[in-house]
Parts: C-alpha cells; structure tokens; sequence
C-alpha cells in the first residue's frame, strides 16, 4: 500500500507515470525528479527514496525547506516568500541550486555545499553580501547565474519603497500567492530621482490603496500595464523603466 499523498505532490506524481493513483512502490521508487506548481505539504514525499531533483514553487515559509529531503541533488525554489536557504547547507549532496522570484538575500549557507556545482539567483534580493558569497562559489569552480547589474539595483530600490517585489526579465513580480488575482489595472510609481522624498502609490481593486513613502531610491518611474494573471494565481506586472 502507497500513499497518501498531498494534493501537489499526487498530481505530479500523476504527470510523472502518465496514470492516476494508486502508485506501486515499484513506481514510486524509480521516480527521481518532482515539479510542483505550487506547495501545499511534503505528505508522501518520503516514499520516494530515489528524488534527486525538485522543484517547488509558492514555498510559504522558511521552515517548509525543514520537510525536504537531505539527499537531494537539485533543488530550484520559484515564486516564494522564502527569505533564508540555510538549511540547504546541510545537503551533503546538493549540487545544483536555482532560485528565481523569492525573499532571499543571502546564499551563504551554501559555500558549506562542498559538492555545489552550478548555482542560479533570478529576481532576488539578493544583498551585496549576498552577491559576495557568489563571488567566493565562483572562485571554488561553482557555475554561477545571477541576475544582471540592471535587474538587481531595480529590486533593491523596488524593496527600498517598501514593495515585497523583485524585478526580472521586464517585469516587476510578486513572490508568493498571497496577492489579489483578479486585478484590471495597476500603476506603479517609483519616487523620481530629482526629489529627495516623494510619495509612490499602488492603485487596485483592493479595498484600500498600498501607500508607499519613503526617501527616493533613484530609480526613476515604473509604468504598469494592464495585469495579466498566471494560473498559479501570480500577479505579473509588465513594466517599462522610464529611467534609472
């Protein structure tokens, strides 16, 4: 008898075999790579010995990492409000890591991951020190992706508004699927770099407004077009940066 299993995880399990439940252990023992749209809980998750690689989005907190398991490969964390990897340093056998549209500022956890050979940070807050650590896998022969210089003083001055947002490959997005779906229109406005304070306003169909004040962090305006929503209910906004 296998199971049960959580929602996302039976569902990839369901598009890893081409065949709804039940699953032989013969079945669950040869799967080795997992992709789940979106985590609700690690339930099953330890009937299957052989994963290597996983990928997980919508990871809700820094403690759902303390459910993976520590033989794991590969692990890629995407659109999540994750803001800590440490625990990822205690995978003796990691070795590759990609991050893309979360909370994270620091990787140095990671220079513990003595088997760590390709690493990629897409749309992240990723602190200078953040970016030093890089630096230092770099150097140990690691492979390293990081988000370009433009891309990442645009989230840094996303995040110096107060906005939990990050700026990647043309558009301003939101980590995690706590934000409203059906929005018709948004406009953001970044303090202009020839005040030394203005105020930024974010203008929905939330029953309020988000104020943004704060002190300018120079990045010019950002011009929203109207939203589209992903299935996964992730807000995506397309962005133009007028100026930096």
């Amino acid at each position: 008898m296998t199971g049960p299993f959580s929602n996302t995880i039976e569902t990839s399990l369901m598009e890893a075999l081409d065949h709804p439940p039940p699953f032989t252990r013969q079945e669950l023992e040869g799967v080795d790579t997992l992709r789940l749209e979106a985590f609700d809980s690690w339930m099953g998750l330890d009937q299957l010995p052989s994963l290597a690689r996983l990928r997980v989005g919508e990871l809700p907190s820094n403690r759902a990492l303390a459910g993976l398991p520590t033989h794991l490969k590969t692990v890629g964390v995407f659109d999540s409000t994750v803001s800590s990897i440490d625990l990822l340093g205690d995978f003796p056998r990691l070795r590759r890591v990609s991050l893309e549209n979360t909370n994270v500022s620091s990787i140095g956890g990671l220079v513990r991951c003595l088997e760590l050979r390709h690493l990629k940070v897409l749309g992240c807050p990723l602190s200078r020190e953040g970016r030093a650590a890089a630096e230092e896998l770099s150097a140990r022969g690691v492979k390293i992706v990081l988000s370009d210089e433009e891309e990442w003083r645009t989230t840094l001055a996303l995040r110096a508004t107060g906005l939990e947002a990050n700026y990647h490959d043309g558009c301003v997005r939101f980590p995690g699927p706590g934000y409203q779906e059906h929005l018709n229109r948004r406009r953001f406005e970044a303090p202009c770099p020839r005040s030394s304070c203005c105020p930024a306003c974010v203008s929905t169909r939330m029953p309020s407004s988000l104020s943004l004040p704060g002190p300018c962090p120079g990045v010019g305006e950002v011009t929203c077009h109207p939203i589209r929503c992903s299935d996964r209910r992730q807000l995506w906004l397309d962005a133009t940066l007028l100026s930096l």
